[in-house]
């Protein structure tokens, strides 16, 4: 039997860089990885390739904002994010687990046996530290019918021939809305069906307003409050719904299922060795990544922290490594992270809400401004807001921005927020001019004065 210093299990953002920290350190170390080829969701079905698509249907819809005439192949389409994910797989994985020289990679499915073995194919590795990083997959609702009739998802929509005519996106999350619009700005007549009473009910409420009039003005149908009834294959998909207490349905060419992920925690028999997990079958960690069992740590969307992002699972996988073998005890300040849903304009947030300040300290000091106020917003044609929260005291709690390259810009806020700067602190740099990044000098300007009356730069 193989004995490791540590054992990973999943190959994907957490496990990948688990990986690398463990062989930095010197520990002797195996990873195993079943499902998704190496480097899990983002590089394979994730951010890369719909992020790719995204940049691609951004550009078609700009072309078409200023009415210029645009020529495009979808197949080359479809091709381009291909290799892009390809590329970025052979590079930035492939090749790099080569070089790990302390790491044995093998691809399988592992199963715990006890608390220190597992079984991959057939064989027994005995580990002194495990981490597990196996990332989530597709959650599909419980819908009469749906099993009997294709769907797309966020993994299979990226073999899509041909951009369908309707489609009925079930999910209004970032996946929902990110694919809604994407298929929007191809040509789709799209519906996004929400269950919830509201779009993104953990984000800042006068941004997602902002965002769901542009979604709207683009020709998104938005329906929230859905509970989606059955699914029938005739002519084309029909979806039944209630809606407002009336039973409705529409006609679609083509339905995606976006209502979120599960965790990938079934079959490893952590059960069976004290693990303990939520009601989501999510594993439940402490601060410093350590499960119920002092030896096994986990990471990624597999455990039971708020936002699971491709950040944020790396950097997961790298601090737990350091907590497990150098007995340190590093954590996160999530609310230190940002994150971005890439609409067209992109909406990036970090920190404070309005309403979670208002929670904490019972009352918040918010400006939020348009970017009618933006001399980039002229130039680009382009439509945005931002918002800053502060606290009495004029520190800044939290940036929430509608932009164009929003996604650049908020990392802005990282170190603003980090630093625990205020107002003043910002209103005395000095961002590039005309820029996107300036929205967050006007925002911190319009606190104190009536910022219609400025000049462009300020």
């Amino acid at each position: 039997m193989k004995s490791y210093d540590l054992i990973i299990i999943g190959g994907g953002a957490g496990g990948f860089s688990s990986a690398i920290k463990a062989n930095s350190i010197g520990a002797k170390t195996l990873l195993i990885n079943d499902g998704l080829e190496i480097g899990g969701t983002c590089v394979n079905v994730g951010c890369v390739p719909s992020k790719t698509l995204i940049y691609i249907s951004n550009i078609i819809k700009k072309a078409k904002t200023f009415n210029f005439q645009i020529n495009y192949d979808f197949e080359e389409i479809m091709n381009y994010q291909q290799d892009v994910v390809e590329n970025l797989r052979n590079k930035k994985y492939i090749n790099v687990i080569k070089l790990l020289e302390n790491v044995d990679y093998i691809k399988g499915f592992a199963k715990f046996l006890n608390e220190n073995e597992v079984e991959v194919n057939g064989e027994i590795f005995y580990g002194k530290k495990f981490i597990i990083s196996t990332g989530s997959k597709v959650a599909v609702p419980n819908i009469e019918g749906i099993k009997d009739v294709h769907y797309l998802d966020h993994i299979n929509v990226l073999k899509i021939k041909e951009i369908p005519k309707t489609i009925a996106i079930i999910g209004g999350g970032y996946i929902g809305l990110e694919y809604g619009q994407f298929f929007n700005k191809m040509g789709s007549k799209v519906y996004i069906l929400e269950a919830m009473d509201k779009i993104l009910p953990f984000a800042e409420r006068s941004i997602v307003k902002k965002l769901i009039e542009f979604l709207k003005n683009d020709g998104i149908e938005i329906l929230t409050n859905v509970k989606v009834l059955k699914v029938e294959k005739k002519n084309k998909k029909v979806l039944t719904f209630i809606l407002n207490n009336n039973e409705q349905s529409i006609e679609v060419d083509e339905i995606m299922i976006a209502t979120g992920k599960i965790p990938n925690t079934k079959n490893l028999n952590l059960e069976k060795i004290g693990i303990k997990l939520n009601e989501k079958m999510a594993i439940v960690v402490d601060d410093y990544f350590r499960t119920s069992k002092e030896h096994i740590f986990a990471v990624g969307d597999v455990i039971n922290k708020p936002l699971r992002l491709e950040t944020t699972a790396g950097y997961e996988g790298t601090i737990a490594t350091e907590n497990a073998l150098l007995n340190s005890f590093k954590t996160i300040d999530y609310k230190l992270v940002p994150w971005t849903i890439f609409t067209n304009p992109e909406f990036s947030s970090i920190g404070l809400t309005e309403k979670e300040a208002i929670e904490k300290y019972g009352k918040c000091y918010c400006r939020m401004i348009d970017f009618e106020n933006l001399a980039k917003s002229y130039i680009t044609k382009s439509h945005g807001a931002i918002k800053i929260v502060v606290n009495e005291n004029y520190e800044i709690l939290g940036i929430h921005i509608l932009s164009e390259n929003a996604s650049e810009v908020i990392n802005q806020g990282i170190f603003i927020l980090k630093n625990k700067m205020k107002l003043q602190d910002v209103i005395e740099t000095l961002p590039i001019f005309p820029s996107f990044s300036e929205s967050i000098k006007l925002c911190a300007l319009s606190f104190f004065m009536d910022i219609k009356k400025l000049p462009c730069c300020v």
